[in-house]
Formats: C-alpha cells, sequence, structure tokens
C-alpha cells in the first residue's frame, strides 16, 4: 500500500511545500451520515451494548459503594470498641 506524503511529517520535503491540511469533518455529521447509512443494524447493535454495559458499570459502583459504607461502620465500631476497652482496663 503506497504511502501518502501528507500523512506524516518529512524531513526531506522540498522548501516551500507546505503539507495540506485535511479537511476535518464535523463528528456528528460523520456519526449521522454513518447512522443513515447503516443498513445491518451494526451501531444499533453498538449502542444496545453500551447501555447494557454502562448499566452493569453502575450498578457495580453502586455495590462497592455499599460494601465501602458497611466496610467503614464496621472498622468505626470495632475502634469504638477497642478504645472503650482500653478505658476499661485502665479503671480496674
Amino acid at each position: 500500500m503506497p504511502r501518502d506524503e501528507d500523512d506524516e511529517p518529512s524531513v526531506f520535503r522540498r522548501k516551500g511545500s507546505e503539507p495540506i491540511e485535511k479537511e476535518q469533518e464535523d463528528p456528528i455529521l460523520s456519526l449521522a451520515r454513518a447512522y443513515l447509512h447503516d443498513e445491518s443494524g451494526a451501531i444499533e447493535g453498538c449502542d444496545r451494548r453500551i447501555s447494557a454495559l454502562e448499566i452493569r458499570r453502575n450498578t457495580l459502583l453502586r455495590e462497592v459503594e455499599r460494601r465501602n459504607q458497611i466496610v467503614a461502620r464496621d472498622a468505626d465500631k470495632a475502634a469504638s470498641d477497642i478504645v472503650d476497652a482500653e478505658f476499661t482496663e485502665a479503671v480496674d
């Protein structure tokens, strides 16, 4: 496959030959065009998979937060029990 001269800057260019700027297409327009030409439903399928994975991620994040709260509560209770035990031993 031949390389396009404008893909990468080269130190071997002739003086005065500036690379031609490639016009960037609007990403939203590009996505809309791809969606309209998608007859196989690949974009729709990808969108469904992304939605399902986002739901799984959010569920996992909620579960991690819930478990962090349980561990923090248990650690706080254990620290409180240790402090209480030290004070009761000092009194005896």
